[in-house]
């Protein structure tokens, strides 16, 4: 199950907990369209929080929203998830 999709102008990021062996931890898919690379890793909640936040405070932003925007768009996302797979910053 895909718990979370942010795409950026370049990169993909989805957040899931259901790959094998993940012990219930992040896992984060990321595709880059210039490398065409995508890769796997385990995070933490914290780490999925961090990863989220700077993915959003470093997108081009190509609708004039500065980042404290940003951060607010990322707040109302992480708010979304259920409580049993919403990080906890």
């Amino acid at each position: 199950m895909i718990h979370m999709t942010l795409i950026m102008e370049d990169t993909v990021l989805v957040a899931t907990r259901d790959l094998p062996n993940s012990e219930g931890q992040w896992s984060i898919l990321a595709q880059d369209s210039h490398a065409g690379i995508g890769h796997a890793s385990l995070l933490s909640d914290a780490e999925l929080t961090a990863i989220v936040s700077l993915a959003l405070a470093n997108d081009e932003d190509q609708e004039g929203l500065d980042r404290k925007k940003l951060y607010e768009v990322a707040e109302e996302v992480l708010k979304t998830w259920p409580p049993e797979v919403r990080p906890i910053p």
